[in-house]
């Protein structure tokens, strides 16, 4: 879960860094850091879903 968060993080996080490129007044640098920072909060809530998900599967399973 958490590399699916994160590929569609990083992509989305491009795209829209991209197409605001020449109304930004950011830098390279701070776009790419600020990338970087989307993916990595992506990849972590990826992880908890991925987590939790888990859980309920397993707790649904034991159940039975």
């Amino acid at each position: 879960m958490g590399t699916r968060f994160l590929a569609a993080a990083l992509a989305a996080a491009i795209v829209w860094y991209a197409w605001h490129w020449h109304s930004s007044p950011l830098s390279v640098w701070a776009m790419a850091l600020r990338i970087f920072i989307w993916s990595f909060v992506a990849a972590t809530i990826g992880k908890v879903v991925g987590i939790l998900t888990f859980r309920r599967r397993a707790k649904r399973a034991s159940a039975r």
